[in-house]
């Protein structure tokens, strides 16, 4: 859950009272690991999950109870869940959850949500320190170079999408909240497009979604991605991080060439995809080689997208077809 700072502001914005659910430590097989975060309102509706089954019921019926029953004198607490004896669940691990009450006061957001969405805005990592044994101080948010020095002695790192998790010393809860580097950038609002948006709205990524076309977008935009409208959508490829992902899919071939030769003459990208038929390809290889680019940038181009064994023109097809070629693109820079 990887926009879950934006998700609790906005919660908190609309003045709802919420509890955040972290997992802090998990041991031996389990659906989610360390760093795992969900929200749940007072409503019962919950953002982000933490594995579902019997262990996300449970949590959610107790962060459920705790907003029925506000004012017992908890901000947070922490509890053990063994998943096989007492919840049933045949993965048989165990987990250690925090439950975090967040009133809104005056629908304005604690101090540290504010610090951490200005360095998540600046793509600045830092850690969160969480006390453990103390329910109500404060949550701090530092400059990473600060505890950098003695965090690597007392941290133990888990595998999550975008940060690392620890107790130091059993009684704070470190976590390394570091830019997103799974950022996609998704040219084009038609079909496809805002079929494949969908498809990624699910997944942690960061996605910038770009047209000329004010009207093709949807009123309703998911909360990872950005909207960019923009006369010449160009423009945004040099405005995005290195590593980017780029797809390619406007109504105009046009468009599309002028796209991916920008892509391709920028070259930090991870991947570039265009979509179309082999054919398609092969005009634009040889429109390339006119304009002097070499066989590796042309190469460097992906035509047709998606993985090959899912063959359907239907745009949904399409979109889980890429969605799937970019997850395993990104796995494979992640275990390298």
């Amino acid at each position: 859950m990887s926009q879950w700072p934006e998700s609790l502001s906005a919660l908190i914005e609309q003045g709802k009272p919420l509890v955040l659910i972290t997992i802090v430590d998990a041991k031996g097989s389990v659906p989610r690991g360390a760093g795992t975060k969900m929200i749940v309102t007072e409503q019962g509706l919950h953002h982000g999950t933490i594995g579902g089954g019997n262990l996300e019921y449970q949590c959610i019926e107790a962060a459920k109870q705790r907003l029925r029953t506000r004012g017992d004198g908890w901000l947070r607490k922490v509890e053990r869940f063994p998943l096989g004896a007492s919840l049933g669940q045949c993965c048989g691990g165990m987990v250690v959850v925090l439950f975090e009450n967040i009133e809104a006061v005056e629908s304005k957001q604690p101090e540290w949500l504010a610090q951490l969405l200005e360095h998540k805005a600046a793509r600045a990592t830092v850690e969160l320190i969480t006390p453990l044994n103390d329910p109500v101080k404060p949550k701090l948010v530092i400059a990473h170079q600060t505890l950098k020095s003695q965090a690597q002695a007392v941290v133990k790192a888990f595998p999550s999408s975008d940060q690392q998790v620890a107790i130091q010393n059993k009684e704070c809860l470190v976590e390394i909240i570091a830019p997103n580097d799974f950022n996609i950038v998704v040219f084009g609002a038609g079909h496809v497009g805002r079929a494949l948006v969908h498809v990624l709205s699910g997944l942690e990524c960061e996605v910038t979604w770009v047209d000329s076309r004010a009207d093709e977008f949807p009123e309703s935009i998911p909360d990872n991605v950005m909207k960019v409208v923009d006369p010449n959508p160009e423009d945004t490829v040099e405005t995005v991080p290195a590593n980017s992902y780029f797809v390619v899919l406007t109504h105009s071939h046009n468009l599309d060439q002028l796209l991916c030769e920008q892509i391709v003459r920028r070259g930090d990208f991870r991947f570039c995809g265009l979509i179309g038929s082999k054919s398609k390809r092969s005009k634009f290889e040889h429109r390339m080689r006119a304009k002097g680019f070499s066989e590796q940038q042309i190469a460097s181009l992906t035509c047709p997208i998606g993985i090959s064994s899912l063959s359907g023109k239907q745009p949904g097809h399409i979109a889980i077809a890429v969605a799937a070629q970019l997850l395993v693109i990104h796995e494979a820079v992640l275990m390298s």
